[in-house]
Parts: C-alpha cells; structure tokens; sequence
C-alpha cells in the first residue's frame, strides 16, 4: 500500500471517530442551549458573547500556531517530545501573562465595551484561557498520529458538564455566571482527561532554538488568527457598542446556534482533512483529487442544511430558542444560508493553505475581505439591526470571491472543476428549498412544517440519487456508514 492510500485510509477510519464525537457534541449543545434560552435573557447572552470575544482574541496568542506546527512539520519522532515540551511551556507562560494583562485591563475594557459588569467577570472568566492551555498539546499530537478515537473519548466526557453544572446553576438563578462557570469546568476536565489519555506528558524541557524554529513557522498561523478573529467578531464589537447587549445576545446566540449546526459535519472532517493533506503535499494530483472528495462529502450535508434552515427559518427558531426570540429568526435564516456557501468555498479552503504550508495566503485573504468588510459594517450598523444581518451575511459573497481567485492563481486548480463538483448537490437542495417554499405558503402549522421537513430531505435525498456521481457517493457513504456500525 502506498504512503498516499495509507493516509487516505487513516482519514477515513478517523473521520468516523471524529463524527461521532462532533455528532455527540452536536446532540447534546443544541438541547443545553434550548433550554438555557428558555432560562437566561438575551442580555446574559450577551455578557457571555463579549467575554467569548475577549478570550477567543486572547487564546490566539497563547497558542501561536504551535499546535498546527506539531500537526504539519516534519519532526523525526524521538525528537517530536522536545518540541511538544517548548511549546507547552510557552503557551502556558503566555496563558499566564494574558491573564495578568486582562486582570489589569479590566476596568478599561469594561468602558470600551460599555459593560460595567466586566470588572467582576472577566477576572474569574478568563482563568480557563489558563486551563485550556494544559491541553493544547495533547490534542495537537493525538490529531498528528490520526488518534481521532481518544478525541472522541475527550468530547464525550465534556458533554456532561452542561448537564451537570451549566443548566443546574442557570435554574439556581445563577444567570450568565452558569455559562461562565461551565466553561471553566469543561476546560479543566479537558485538561484532566486529555493528559491522562496521552502518551506524552510534560517535563522540564526548554530549547529557544526550538522555540524560534516553531514561531518562524507558525508566524503566519498567528496572523491568520488575528485576522479570522477580527472577520468574525468586528459585527458583534459595533453591536456590542453601538446598540445594546440585549442586540448582541439575539446576534451571537443565533449565529452560534447556528455554527454549532453546521459544524456537525465540518468540525468533524476538518481537521481530518488537515492532517491528511499536510502529508500529501507533495503529490499534487492527489491532494487536489482528496480535497475534491472531501468538498463533495461535505457539501453532500451542508447545503442542503443551509438551504432548510434558512427555508423553515421560524420554526428553527422556535426549536433553538423558543419564544421571545423573534428577532433571531432573520440572522438564523441568513446566517444559515451564507454558511453553507462560506464552509465549502472558503472554510476549506484555508485548509488547503495551510496543509501547503502557505497560512500567509489565509492571511491575505482575511485582510482582503477586511478592507471590504469593516467599512461596509460600519455604515450598515448605523442603519439597523435587519440591515446589518442582512449585509453581514451578503458580505460573506466577497470573501469567497477572494479565496476562489487565490486557489485558482497560486494553485492553479480548475474554479470549473470545484464548482462541478458540487452541481448535482445545489441542483437537488435547491428543489428541495422549493418544496419547502410552496408548503409555507399553505400551511404555518408547526406540525406540518415539521412533516413537510422530513417530506424535504426525502426530495433532495431522491433527486441527488437521479445524478451518476452522487448516486455513487451515497451509495459508497452508506455501505461505509453499514460497515463501520457493525465494526462496533
């Protein structure tokens, strides 16, 4: 068996452990956070989005890109425990140093942000940014060697704690500290398990060279960062500030929802592909061949969950947040939509980049969609919360633009080929989003929608059967779907 086939099995066998583990997650968040927007408001919401925004930024710098780097480089493997110790060590100096920095900045950044609630929060909140640290590592090696099956351990594990601590303590009355307090749990119990299931553990080793080797190549990884961070939080800091934490906690509530929705399937073969493609990176034909397999599986999912999301939109709503929340159903529908597009022609293409060993090139397409996308969220802010949902999500257009010009002038592949590739899948979601169309115009009843719902993936699962090449996909998904249920 070639180096190729063995890595693509490897990625097959780990993409099961990887969806199961994200299908779990994906499970058991969506009903946690059902039931705490039936407890907390949308301003505590709110509150939990502005320190996610803070410790999201914060994380960046602590990790530096060093786990992609122990993913990716090449490292002979009785050296790979001295590299895995420098960045340990750094991240979790660096974790410490953030927090001081915050903890100083508190009061500041509770005047900027408009929330004088943060001067109590955020030095309690950000410990996890600590904690996490103690298992980046980890996770960087167990994805390395394809050991998705211990990650999937990790991801059941933390499933409990909203169970356990996170809803109890928002019914104690306890409001967005119940959020704030399981996160801090989930990230101490990642750090627990995770460094029990590793075969590596830290030791007092130390090597600036190291350490300089590791940051010249993660560099562009670092800014990569950034540059997403400001992408996907720059929406929420104008909202945060120009209009209220109750808009924001309907905003980031919704749109978080949502990802959590589509990641189902984007979470789990991610960083599967990531770490298949970094090792065929030097075969050319077949990366491009993988990567166009993994699109159209991908897609096979997404799309149509984009399209009837956004379709059933109300009712979606109404399941994730129940009522009170009618200002959320237009970001719910758009946002959906929009990311269907963005994960199969801009998500995965980052990941192209950076398994090339090019993260400059996300770096550039980031700053690219920035130029565009800042002032374009500016002046829609000043118009009103519809108008910048709606913007916001057409904004998102542009940036595929972007990264389709780059994959077809630095790589060379076929734009043609990777819109091909995915034909008979829009063809199929899109007279499904039809169907859907013409019930909601004769009946609202939330019973029917919910028939007709099953009635539309029974379409689109129909039509995409009538094409040669997804007839072929699904037929294949499902004999390996058979095969690995009864390997368990």
């Amino acid at each position: 068996m070639s180096d190729s086939q063995s890595i693509e099995k490897k990625m097959l066998a780990s993409t099961k452990w990887s969806t199961l583990g994200e299908v779990a997650a994906k499970l058991v968040r969506p009903i946690s956070n059902m039931i705490l927007a039936r407890i907390l408001v949308p301003s505590d919401f709110g509150v939990v989005a502005t320190i996610t925004m803070i410790t999201s930024f914060a994380e960046m710098f602590k990790d530096a890109g060093f786990q992609k780097y122990l993913i990716q480089a090449d490292i002979i493997e009785e050296d790979l425990p001295k590299y895995a110790n420098v960045a340990f060590w750094t991240n979790l100096l660096v974790s410490v140093i953030i927090w001081f920095i915050l903890l100083a900045l508190r009061s500041p950044l509770s005047v900027l942000l408009g929330d004088d609630r943060l001067v109590q929060v955020l030095p309690i909140a950000t410990i996890s940014i600590v904690i996490s640290s103690l298992s980046m590592i980890q996770i960087g090696l167990f994805r390395r060697i394809f050991l998705f099956k211990r990650l999937f351990v990790i991801r059941v594990v933390g499933l409990i704690i909203p169970l356990l601590v996170t809803i109890p303590l928002a019914f104690l009355g306890f409001k967005f500290w119940a959020i704030i307090i399981g996160d801090i749990m989930l990230a101490l119990v990642n750090a627990i398990v995770l460094t029990y299931l590793s075969n590596w553990k830290p030791s007092f080793y130390y090597k600036f060279g190291i350490l300089k080797q590791m940051f010249s190549f993660s560099m562009w990884t670092l800014f990569e960062g950034i540059s997403i961070w400001l992408t996907g939080w720059i929406d929420s800091f104008l909202i945060g500030t120009r209009m209220s934490q109750q808009k924001l906690g309907v905003y980031k509530t919704s749109t978080t929802n949502v990802n959590s929705i589509m990641s189902l399937m984007t979470a789990s073969i991610t960083p599967v592909l990531f770490s298949g493609l970094s090792r065929l990176k030097d075969d050319d034909e077949k990366y491009f061949n993988v990567f166009l397999n993994m699109q159209r599986l991908m897609g096979m999912f997404v799309i149509p969950i984009g399209i009837g999301i956004f379709t059933f939109r109300d009712l979606t709503t109404r399941i994730l947040l129940g009522k009170g929340w009618g200002e959320a159903t237009l970001v719910i529908g758009t946002w959906a939509l929009s990311s269907a597009l963005m994960i199969i022609f801009g998500n995965l293409f980052s990941e192209v980049y950076r398994s090339k060993g090019q993260p400059k090139l996300s770096v550039i397409a980031q700053c690219l969609h920035l130029v565009f996308l800042i002032p374009l969220i500016i002046w829609a802010v000043s118009k009103g919360f519809e108008f910048l949902v709606i913007v916001r999500s057409l904004a998102r257009l542009q940036f595929i633009l972007v990264h389709l010009i780059i994959i077809k002038s630095v790589f060379g592949y076929s734009i043609l080929k990777i819109l091909t590739n995915l034909r008979s899948i829009f063809i199929s979601a899109i007279l499904m989003g039809g169907v859907g169309y013409l019930v909601l115009k004769i009946s609202q009843n939330i019973i029917v929608q919910f028939i007709w719902v099953i009635v539309c993936i029974i379409v689109y699962f129909g039509i995409l059967s009538l094409f040669k090449d997804t007839k072929k996909d699904i037929k294949s998904f499902y004999d390996l779907l058979r095969k690995k249920v009864r390997s368990f």
